[in-house]
């Protein structure tokens, strides 16, 4: 859910003939947006699936998630805290796991698409993973 922007557009071609990533760009400037948004927006973007897709992607990470985890991920939910936040690695070393366990569900090109304030709409567990994670956090069964 990183987005950023150029001056220079798009695709950036900062020097000569060579082309830029546009993250590697020194124009390029993220857009900030606090984690408690990013938060929200994931877990409106769980809620647009079906129930029962909602609830084939709980069971699944119910299954692969040891029970240590889903006990901290609970408490921190409890205590109002981001659910992996005292990880900060936990987006590409936990969080790819988690991912990775949705995608056996539902594959990114099966997720309803997110618009993008860049323009285009992109399907995948990035924009949604947080929400089934603080779905299971919040979940009656532990």
């Amino acid at each position: 859910m990183r987005r950023g922007t150029c001056s220079r557009g798009e695709a950036c071609s900062c020097t000569g003939d060579r082309a830029m990533l546009r993250g590697f760009c020194p124009d390029f400037r993220l857009e900030e947006r606090a984690p408690e948004q990013i938060e929200h927006e994931s877990v409106a973007c769980f809620a647009r699936l079906s129930e029962h897709q909602r609830l084939a992607c709980l069971a699944a990470l119910k299954l692969s998630v040891p029970k240590f985890l889903r006990d901290w991920w609970r408490d921190q939910a409890a205590r109002g805290m981001r659910i992996g936040s005292e990880d900060p690695r936990f987006h590409f070393g936990v969080g790819m796991e988690v991912r990775n366990t949705l995608r056996k569900v539902l594959a990114d090109k099966e997720l309803p698409p997110v618009a993008y304030p860049e323009g285009g709409a992109h399907s995948n567990w990035d924009d949604y993973y947080y929400g089934a994670l603080d779905a299971l956090a919040r979940s009656e069964v532990p």
